[in-house]
């Protein structure tokens, strides 16, 4: 088998490699204008239309309209920007942190004083029409006066609106239908449906509005396409030898795809490609998943090397240039500074492996393609989710580890017993069929490849709702009554007390923010619908709703609740009745004033708090604490409602939010600092507590109940001594086993480090 050794061997570089190579020397900070050129123009001349078909006009301006390129050497064509390696500005999400900006003089990275001035007339044009501001309008003063006091720019009890700069992915549209049928196949379902929905009334209208404007963008997407095929087709007649020969291939194939079905391996991946690249130029959408693609493209490949019109090389080199694709998109709010997101991460997420519908290991040679093409294309994205069960191919397995020893923090590990109970469990109900389909959408979100719709979490700050609810609601920060006045902790006479307190805390945040979540959520769908991917989920075209406004079959994980910060709770709750109510060696008052003191001056007293019990070392003290926190944080997602009839569900998972929100927590009675980052992930300890090793963690982790909840992320790190030779590697994977088929967790990933590597990442 080929691999990165013997591609060292030669002393060449892969295409894919190459390509890498200049799209990394091309990263800078510029951003382009010409996607919110483009928008803007079409609204301006489009003010008499229902809003669905203005979205329309404007995606059939932008990609008939943004700049096409083709970069040297790549099999794929289609961009996310104007121009390689650049950041395309959606204005209609939000526009705040640009107005803070510009009013501290601070203009746009990249941009001439011409330019500069075209941004601000964008913004200006922008700034009472984007989706954040509309919706604050629709809100009562004291409502959005409350939010000052309570969401990220205030005590930080909950966020609302950092996740306001896009749109809500973390689902997976029907790829396969898209290269199944070709965009003309889903334009002829639409027409029908069409025909089939006179108007009677106002949802019969919103229906014909919603299909009319899905078919103006399929019909954009398949311009989009032809655009490239005359770039291509202009582009061969100057160029020489082999490369001329793909740019006329790459001509012919943009003339038939996306507009017909695939007929080869090359043509469903450049389709998939499309869907994807297209949704983007809609709506600005997080966490849009690729789905299972080792099944849905298996059988081009299968044909294509049957017939003899591709190799294996050739495959893996379409999958290279397809990494690179999809690690050129640049994030505008990076630029920006957005601070709860990890870097700029995108969540392009492929899962392979896993089980078909008749319960049979699902692998095949083109799941280890994509390996393949990851060991030798060591970029960020996609990333790779592997679904582990007890009939995965060994092989295969073993192959996926030694990818994890690289330390590039894929392929993420998915436990199929616990994820497939949960889909076919009250939260989601899917079939044992669609169940055993599962992938991974996001980092760690079980979905039901276009069954199940984008989601929208509450993200309450667990760490601060402590703080809240050592002092009965009173904020020590600000000096305010935020919470909910609860017993004070003086007047406590048991461990039972502030547990209750901090529920009763929790459940009233949870009530206050699902509320406008949920009107966030409709808001969004009524002014921003996601119509181009409405044509690639089940459901959407015959109820005429996007995937946001209630189009998708199964809702129940369309909203949900991350407690950011629950370790570090978990670890309060245990310290306070080990040092406070059993042993009696620190007096309710006295922990209050080293807690407000940030234990300055109290330096016993943390001491004796951090020698408390600590989750993550296969201590039941603690980890009782931390199933019990998280039966109740799962009975509080099943009794809150959500959207379209759903409840919410507990999702704990952290991106990096838990540095964020950890800047406005208060000192803790685990020993934690005021400020200091909380615990990531979900299932994850603290930081620097976890002393027992990792097969202690694991304990740890596998007592709580993982099937009600929906995607635990659980983080480790590992030394690469840990993993060097093939015996470390078995090892390895008999823990994943443990993991997930004796303790039926859900998920694990692994940073494969060690301590000088961080620290020069750090200096450079």
């Amino acid at each position: 088998m080929a691999d990165e050794a013997a591609i060292a061997e030669t002393g060449q570089l892969t295409r894919g490699q190459r390509i890498w190579e200049r799209v990394r020397e091309a990263r800078d900070t510029t951003i382009s204008l010409w996607r919110a050129r483009l928008l803007t123009e079409s609204w301006k001349k489009t003010e008499a239309l229902p809003r669905q078909l203005r979205r329309a006009r404007a995606f059939e301006n932008i990609v008939t309209g943004i700049p096409a390129y083709i970069d040297d050497e790549q099999l794929l064509v289609g961009d996310f920007a104007a121009w390689p390696s650049t950041v395309e500005w959606h204005p209609e999400h939000n526009v705040a942190r640009e107005r803070r900006e510009i009013s501290a003089d601070r203009p746009p990275y990249g941009l001439d004083e011409k330019e500069v001035a075209e941004f601000k007339e964008i913004l200006d044009y922008w700034s009472d029409k984007n989706v954040r501001d509309s919706f604050l309008s629709t809100l009562s003063e004291e409502m959005t006066k409350r939010l000052d006091e309570v969401a990220e720019e205030g005590t930080c009890v909950y966020t609302m609106f950092a996740e306001s700069n896009s749109d809500k992915g973390w689902y997976c549209p029907d790829h396969e239908k898209a290269i199944r049928k070709g965009f003309l196949g889903v334009l002829a379902e639409v027409e029908e449906e069409l025909e089939a929905t006179p108007v009677h009334d106002t949802a019969s209208l919103d229906k014909r509005h919603l299909l009319e404007a899905l078919a103006i963008e399929l019909k954009a997407g398949i311009e989009y396409s032809r655009r490239y095929a005359a770039l291509a087709r202009e582009m061969a007649k100057t160029a020489e030898g082999d490369r001329k020969l793909e740019l006329e291939k790459i001509a012919d194939m943009c003339d038939h795809v996306p507009a017909h079905p695939a007929r080869t391996f090359h043509e469903a991946v450049q389709i998939m490609w499309f869907v994807h690249v297209l949704g983007w130029f809609d709506t600005f959408s997080n966490g849009v998943a690729l789905g299972r693609v080792d099944q849905f493209l298996y059988p081009y490949y299968q044909s294509d090397i049957d017939e003899g019109r591709l190799t294996r090389e050739e495959a893996i080199s379409i999958l290279e240039c397809l990494r690179v694709k999809l690690s050129s998109m640049r994030e505008f709010a990076v630029v920006y500074s957005h601070t709860s997101g990890s870097g700029e991460v995108q969540f392009h997420n492929c899962t392979l492996g896993g089980q078909t519908a008749d319960g049979k290991d699902a692998t095949n040679e083109l799941s280890s393609l994509w390996l393949e093409a990851a060991f030798r294309v060591r970029s960020p994205h996609p990333t790779l989710s592997i679904r582990w069960h007890e009939k995965l191919d060994p092989e295969f397995a073993m192959r996926g580890a030694e990818l994890t020893r690289l330390g590039m923090g894929y392929p993420a590990w998915f436990g199929d017993e616990s994820t497939i109970a949960y889909c076919m469990g009250p939260n989601m109900g899917a079939t044992l069929e669609e169940a055993r389909d599962y992938q991974i959408s996001g980092c760690v979100i079980t979905t039901i490849p276009h069954k199940t719709p984008p989601t929208w979490p509450i993200q309450p700050n667990m760490g601060k709702i402590f703080e809240l609810a050592l002092y009965s609601g009173f904020d020590p920060t600000t000096g305010k009554q935020v919470g909910p006045k609860t017993t004070r902790f003086e007047d406590m006479q048991s461990w039972d007390e502030i547990f209750q307190a901090y529920c009763e805390q929790l459940r009233f945040f949870m009530d206050e923010c699902s509320q406008i979540m949920n009107r966030m959520r409709v808001h969004r769908s009524q002014t921003v619908p996601q119509i181009f991917r409405s044509g690639f989920f089940d459901d959407c075209i015959k109820r005429g709703q996007d995937p946001l406004g209630g189009g998708c079959r199964y809702q129940g994980s369309g909203m949900y609740f991350i407690p950011i910060g629950i370790m570090d709770a978990v670890d309060s709750l245990a310290a306070i009745k080990k040092v406070v109510f059993e042993e009696g060696k620190v007096s309710k008052e006295k922990l209050l004033e080293a807690l407000s003191a940030n234990f300055d001056g109290y330096e016993d007293v943390r001491r004796l708090l951090l020698a408390a019990p600590k989750y993550g070392n296969d201590d039941d003290y603690v980890d009782s604490i931390a199933h019990d926190m998280y039966k109740f944080c799962v009975e509080l997602s099943a009794s809150t409602d959500a959207c379209f009839g759903a409840k919410y569900v507990c999702a704990p998972h952290t991106l990096a939010w838990h540095g964020l929100l950890g800047r406005k927590a208060g000192a803790l009675p685990s020993g934690r600092l005021a400020g200091l980052s909380l615990a990531e992930g979900a299932v994850s300890p603290c930081q620097g507590v976890d002393v027992n090793g990792p097969t202690a963690t694991l304990n740890s982790a596998g007592k709580i109940d993982h099937v009600p909840i929906y995607g635990t992320l659980f983080n480790m790190k590992f030394h690469p001594s840990a993993m060097a030779s093939r015996e470390d590697l078995l090892k390895f994977l008999t823990m994943l086993k443990t993991y997930f088929h004796d303790y039926g967790g859900k998920h694990i990933q692994f940073n494969v480090v060690d301590t000088q590597t961080l620290r020069e990442a750090q200096r450079t």
